[in-house]
């Protein structure tokens, strides 16, 4: 009697095991469809069998409720669409509240990670079936029309997406190489950078060199017993940046047409950039009413992908059949002449460098400053404790990534990109039960 007591209960922790294994699983699968099913999912599946996770997950985002409720008193406007969406939208970070206590806890964000690996190759033959479809085997159309790759998109219903995803499988691809055969990796990484390459996502791929360069020639080289490798260092970014722009200028020459002309714009008229615009605009609501430092405009309600949804001018449909709108008048004022129909429906100008989204005004627009150091914080302290090369280029580039792009609202990527972190903090023999919130 006694020992059919003592064996009931290990039963029951590997069937436990089995469910948090086919969850992960599941996740990394629905992350490649779209997403309002994915976070429906997400809250299901998490939320069923991590409670205890999905408890301090309401706490953390409580927090940010707390400071979206101080503001709505201070505008004296209290609305609810802002906060519920981003809620959803933010619920990828409950993965970082997860304790799993087996010794087996690597193992789910490896599967997560293999499974993302393989659904990613498998978006490489629906891209090239989209093309086909409404171009026949005009191949050469993605060398000299830099929009031409974008109608293959995937499952994904947006060919940017797609692109942020082939790049985190390359990540995952290169850190997972001992677990698959060396054909397997040099194949899957030929075939992930080709896929990528037909997107055109020229502003990732800055932000991509651009973190390589931070990371070889400034970060490592800043202790002076490092110096001796400088040299080599050099030679190994710049032949990585010469092969970058030969290729673009002689095959992708419509990309890099595209790339000069948008750094030129840059250049020549910065301070009518949509994205620099709207840099400056939190500058002149912050000067003109300090009190919202501390608490932000609120969650959901000024530059975030939550409220440019809700404005009906973000969306290819318009105004989103469940999520109707949401009217802020500061939204209205400063975001809406920088990003309207006019503009979207433009393709001289509605590309990712004249966008006005980015991931740090949003926490520093509707969270405050104590927030926004709060998150920076955190990053230099995943910096720190990842001590892998590939690791830390990561952290640099999901950083950089937050500037141009409101990175942290897609749970598509972010899910990803935080199961990869979590995977990287679990090697490094660091602290997998991570909170972001903390420093």
């Amino acid at each position: 009697m006694l020992s059919s007591e003592k064996r009931e209960p290990n039963k029951f922790i590997v069937s436990k095991i089995k469910m948090k294994q086919v969850c992960f699983i599941t996740l990394a699968l629905l992350s490649f469809f779209p997403s309002l099913v994915f976070v429906l999912m997400f809250l299901f599946l998490l939320g069923f069998l991590f409670r205890d996770a999905g408890i301090r997950y309401i706490f953390f985002f409580g927090s940010l409720l707390f400071l979206t409720l101080i503001s709505m008193m201070l505008q004296e406007d209290y609305f609810y669409k802002g906060p519920i969406i981003s809620f959803l939208f933010l619920l990828p970070f409950l993965l970082s509240f997860i304790l799993l206590k087996d010794k087996s806890r690597s193992e789910y964000f490896l599967l997560f990670l293999k499974v993302h690996i393989f659904i990613s190759l498998i978006q490489i033959p629906l891209q090239l079936i989209q093309f086909i479809s409404v171009y026949g085997f005009e191949f050469g159309l993605v060398l000299s029309n830099s929009s031409a790759g974008d109608i293959g998109f995937g499952s994904l219903y947006n060919s940017f997406v797609l692109a942020d995803k082939q790049i985190l499988s390359m990540f995952f691809l290169i850190s997972l190489k001992d677990h698959f055969s060396v054909l397997y990796v040099r194949l899957g990484l030929l075939a992930l950078f080709f896929s990528f390459l037909f997107i055109g996502a020229n502003t990732t791929t800055l932000v991509l060199l651009l973190s390589v360069i931070i990371y070889y020639l400034i970060l490592t080289n800043l202790k002076l017993y490092k110096l001796k490798y400088m040299w080599k260092r050099v030679l190994t970014v710049s032949a990585l940046l010469l092969a970058f722009f030969v290729v673009n200028k002689f095959f992708f020459t419509s990309q890099y047409q595209h790339v000069i002309g948008g750094i030129n714009k840059v250049i020549e008229n910065i301070s009518n950039i949509g994205k620099v615009k709207a840099y400056g605009t939190i500058a002149e609501i912050y000067s003109d009413n300090p009190e919202y430092l501390f608490c932000g405009l609120g969650s959901g309600y000024y530059s975030s992908r939550v409220s440019f949804i809700l404005s009906g001018e973000y969306l290819w449909q318009g105004e989103h059949a469940l999520l109707g709108l949401q009217h802020n008048r500061r939204f209205d004022h400063y975001l809406r002449p920088l990003w309207n129909d006019n503009i979207r429906f433009n393709n001289n100008i509605n590309g990712t460098i004249f966008q006005p989204f980015s991931g740090i005004v949003t926490i520093f627009s509707e969270y405050g400053l104590i927030v926004l150091l709060a998150f920076i914080a955190a990053m230099v302290n995943l910096y720190m404790r990842i001590p892998i090369d590939l690791g830390r280029i990561f952290i640099i580039f999901s950083f950089g990534m937050m500037f141009i792009d409101n990175f942290l609202e897609y749970p598509r990527i972010l899910t990803p990109a935080i199961v990869y972190i979590l995977y990287l903090l679990n090697q490094s023999k660091g602290d997998a039960n991570m909170k972001f919130i903390q420093v």
